[in-house]
């Protein structure tokens, strides 16, 4: 069943669709939703000597601490800055290493959430670029599919959001290539002006048809646990804590992604406060008598609807250095 909401309200879609890597997901048509996300517009020092764990993630910027090895002079923002992130690790990795990286920036915020992006107006480096307009498809009293370009303001659209089941390592399963589940939560928005849109006369009806939706899951997975390591470099510094084989995992040397990252498939808790863009939370979980360091991840934790926001991802980030409580 679909949420639904008023004009100007916020909605999600409250079902979990199953997406192929490379095929179409199918779900309910047209419904009268609109879906919004607000970008936070506070600032604060989230590595402060007592910041809490709610991070906004907004002009703060680290000291030097390398995302994989000493001596490197590339950038790496902890959450994309196409996606509102300021906070950045100087001298974060190497010019091969932040070229594997910018791939997974890429199918985060140009592939999945392109769309949704050009909605809230997150920030890009290619303003020029910035689309005015963006298409959608529909259909009129069950007549063929047609295709409408139209300003931002008036486009409908929708956006998955992967869900894989919970990391195998927090579950005790053995370690394995492929996800448990291939599967999304989809966010959509049909702004209030869709009637003058398509130019709808009173009682007819019309279909804004699931799109088919192309994800590159490993790619996408591998982006959150980014998020998630270089978040805890920034806390714990860089040989603090055991990082495992999470450096490899992001990098793709390490095959086994669905051990270390994972998202429960069940209802996602409310959204955060409208002040939070985005969520990491880093706390301690002791699996087997192993006491290791889990991130959870929000992205755009302030959208979705009273009940729901977006899913939480899991990513298990490393474990506590030697002697270490």
């Amino acid at each position: 069943m679909a949420q639904r909401a008023g004009p100007g309200q916020r909605a999600l879609l409250d079902q979990v669709l199953q997406v192929p890597c490379r095929g179409r997901a199918r779900g309910p048509g047209y419904a009268d939703v609109v879906f919004c996300a607000q970008p936070a517009r506070k600032s604060v020092n989230a590595f402060a000597e007592h910041a809490g764990d709610h991070l906004l993630l907004s002009f703060v910027e680290l000291p030097a601490q390398p995302l994989i090895e000493p001596g490197l002079r590339h950038v790496e923002h902890i959450i994309p800055f196409s996606l509102g992130g300021k906070a950045v690790i100087r001298e974060g990795s190497c010019k091969e290493c932040a070229r594997e990286t910018a791939k997974l920036e890429n199918e985060i915020a140009h592939k999945v959430l392109w769309e949704f992006r050009a909605h809230v107006k997150s920030p890009t480096r290619r303003k020029k670029s910035r689309p005015t307009k963006l298409p959608f498809t529909y259909s009129i009293a069950g007549g063929e599919r047609l295709t409408k370009s139209v300003s931002i303001v008036d486009h409908p659209f929708f956006t998955p959001m992967p869900v894989w089941g919970r990391p195998g390592l927090l579950t005790g399963k053995e370690p394995t290539t492929e996800f448990e589940h291939y599967k999304a939560h989809v966010f959509y928005s049909v702004p209030p002006s869709i009637k003058q849109t398509l130019a709808l006369g009173d009682g007819v009806p019309a279909e804004l048809p699931f799109p088919e939706f192309r994800i590159n899951h490993n790619l996408y997975a591998r982006g959150i646990a980014k998020i998630a390591y270089c978040d805890a470099v920034g806390r714990f510094g860089l040989h603090e804590f055991r990082r495992l084989v999470l450096p490899d995992l992001i990098l793709g040397r390490y095959p086994c992604i669905p051990y270390f990252v994972g998202c429960r498939l069940d209802d996602p808790p409310p959204p955060t406060a409208r002040e939070v863009l985005h969520e990491i939370i880093l706390g301690p979980q002791v699996v087997n008598g192993i006491r290791l360091h889990v991130s959870s991840i929000r992205l755009f934790a302030n959208s979705g609807v009273e009940e729901h926001g977006p899913p939480v991802y899991e990513v298990v980030v490393g474990a506590p250095g030697i002697g270490a409580i």
